[in-house]
């Protein structure tokens, strides 16, 4: 798998993707014990879809981030490759990058940002063999990272539970509970 985007309407394409997540409200957020026995996952169970953040506990099943009816994270595959994108708005966190499962492991690949600047919106952009990513701030470039040049962060993640409608997955004795 590539780790860049070669397509310029990319950036158009996950816009559609957020607004669609975004008009898209659960009628009900559950909660899903962090003390449950893990399930097997189910081997038809696919993690690319839009998920409902429900909780984000540790081990005590103590809340380690605040959720709300707003928060997502979307799994998607777009020309070759695999995207992602989440927001946990009371936290004020919003991430993007790409990713990839494999045997019930999630890694996700993540977006360099820069330390000092405002941005509301970030373009990937593949001009022969230079990758670049791209941050604006209403609609004016204000920086660009060659990502050749820098490292992702990566995060790996162990699905626990995978079924049809919930996605739970594990790092570092944190519990990431999703609905569709």
């Amino acid at each position: 798998m590539m780790l860049t985007s070669s397509k310029p309407f990319t950036l158009l394409f996950f816009l559609f993707l957020f607004i669609i997540s975004c008009s898209e409200t659960p009628t009900e957020i559950q909660s899903t014990s962090t003390q449950t026995e893990s399930l097997p996952i189910d081997n038809n169970c696919n993690v690319e879809a839009n998920w409902m953040f429900t909780s984000i506990q540790n081990t005590d099943g103590e809340d380690v981030k605040p959720i709300t009816s707003e928060d997502f994270m979307t799994l998607t595959s777009f020309d070759s490759e695999n995207f992602f994108y989440y927001h946990l708005k009371a936290a004020k966190i919003f991430s993007s990058g790409l990713w990839e499962e494999e045997n019930g492991t999630l890694k996700l690949y993540y977006d360099p940002k820069p330390d000092s600047i405002f941005y509301d919106s970030i373009a990937h952009v593949s001009i022969q063999e230079k990758t670049s990513c791209t941050f604006y701030f209403h609609g004016d470039l204000v920086h660009e990272i060659d990502i050749s040049e820098v490292t992702r962060k990566t995060r790996v993640y162990e699905i626990t539970i995978c079924s049809g409608d919930s996605l739970i997955f594990e790092e570092n004795g944190i519990n990431y509970a999703f609905i569709k």
